[in-house]
């Protein structure tokens, strides 16, 4: 970030509200310095196509003891994920941008497309202790989900595999248990829970990459200015 605002006062222009803006900032620069144009559009092109979205990962394990302490030997595990930041707090599962659940339990894998839950509407994610843990319920007066196994979010697999999340009428918070049978015919009975991952800054990452990429194409800019100079 520094060598932006270096390269920029050298060049007789500062931007202040732009500096945050990477590639505002690098279009700014190829307009001072023709030469650069399509190393620096490139580059642009570059930095564009890596912007990520903020999303929020949880990893689930699931292990074999109805209990509601999670240990290991795991029988299970996946993802849970969605756009946005893990804030503590009770969201409907379709108010969460581009959720994804991709869970394997035996030898079963399960999905958004195995999602067999009726009334998806109703499906809640429960996030707790400062954004690290969730889990899955349900809003339905009754207590239960409007699933093939009243599960607060029920899958049902193309073999006749399943897989249950404990349902509010169950017993009491966090519902941490869940009930399973894999393609094999193997059943599971345990308990599951949530492991937040980290994300690191995209923003930051871009502004570093930028400020390396920069000061090397001004170096190159200013060795073939003194090599034209000194030729002629």
């Amino acid at each position: 970030m520094f060598k932006i605002v270096g390269i920029l006062t050298q060049f007789g222009s500062f931007y202040p509200s732009e500096v945050i803006n990477c590639e505002t900032v690098l279009r700014k620069i190829v307009k001072k310095v023709p030469l650069l144009s399509i190393l620096g559009m490139a580059a642009i092109g570059v930095i564009s196509t890596a912007k990520v979205a903020s999303a929020a990962v949880f990893n689930i394990d699931f292990d074999n003891t109805f209990d509601n302490t999670l240990s290991p030997p795991f029988v299970g595990s996946g993802i849970f994920s969605f756009d946005g930041t893990a804030t503590d707090g009770t969201y409907n599962l379709t108010s969460l941008s581009n959720y994804e659940f991709d869970f394997t339990v035996g030898s079963s894998t399960f999905t958004n497309t195995d999602i067999s839950t009726s009334d998806i509407g109703e499906v809640q994610v429960v996030i707790y202790d400062s954004g690290s843990q969730i889990y899955f319920s349900n809003s339905d007066s009754s207590g239960f989900g409007n699933g093939p196994l009243s599960g607060s979010i029920d899958f049902t697999g193309t073999s006749g595999d399943y897989l249950t999340f404990e349902p509010p009428a169950f017993g009491s918070p966090p519902l941490d248990l869940y009930g399973a049978e894999d393609s094999n015919g193997n059943s599971y009975e345990g308990t599951y829970g949530a492991t937040s991952v980290p994300e690191a800054s995209s923003d930051l990452g871009n502004l570093f990459l930028i400020s390396l990429g920069v000061g090397y194409l001004f170096r190159r800019y200013s060795t073939n200015k003194s090599r034209i100079r000194d030729s002629n």
